[in-house]
């Protein structure tokens, strides 16, 4: 009966990683707190603590029912997914290079410049935020990408409603 409730507990915990990742989606954002999306947008690593939480409940119940059928399959299917998304990320164009400019009126104030590539003959995608705020209440605001196919700036769908302000103006 103790491994049951044990196995339980064990399955109640792997929602925790998954609260945690929740977390640090809705930080990153735009406007969202840097620090905190940083630390907790790790979906890869999240989605895999709570698959081996799941089979480490499964372990431990050691009894052959729905519940425990159940509970292998999600387990073995967050695996599978953590690990494959994992695979897929290597595959990400590297940062070449990250740019942090401070304004020069406000320290507070940084544009940041990701250019992801791998050459300088390459399209590089860019991304360009704006970090206002310092330590724990830094807060990052996704202000434009660049289009790699031509080259020019796009406004994102976080900053929609800027750019019919624009228009309009």
């Amino acid at each position: 009966m103790n491994r049951v409730r044990i196995g339980g507990v064990l399955a109640a915990t792997a929602l925790l990683p998954l609260a945690v990742g929740v977390v640090g989606r809705l930080e990153s954002r735009s406007g969202g707190r840097a620090v905190v999306a940083d630390a907790l947008n790790r979906p890869v690593l999240l989605v895999g603590a709570a698959a081996v939480l799941l089979l480490a409940a499964r372990l431990v119940r050691g009894r052959r029912d729905t519940v425990g059928g159940v509970v292998t399959a999600v387990g073995v299917l967050g695996l599978l997914s953590a690990v494959g998304a994992s695979v897929l990320g290597s595959f990400q164009e590297p940062v070449r290079s990250d740019t942090r400019t401070s304004s020069p009126g406000r320290t507070d104030h940084v544009l940041t410049v990701v250019d992801r590539g791998y050459s300088e003959q390459e399209s590089n995608t860019f991304h360009i935020a704006l970090e206002t705020g310092t330590g724990l209440s830094a807060r990052r605001w996704h202000v434009l990408t660049v289009d790699p196919a031509t080259g020019e700036p796009t406004l994102t769908e976080s900053v929609g409603e800027l750019k019919s302000l624009v228009q309009r103006a």
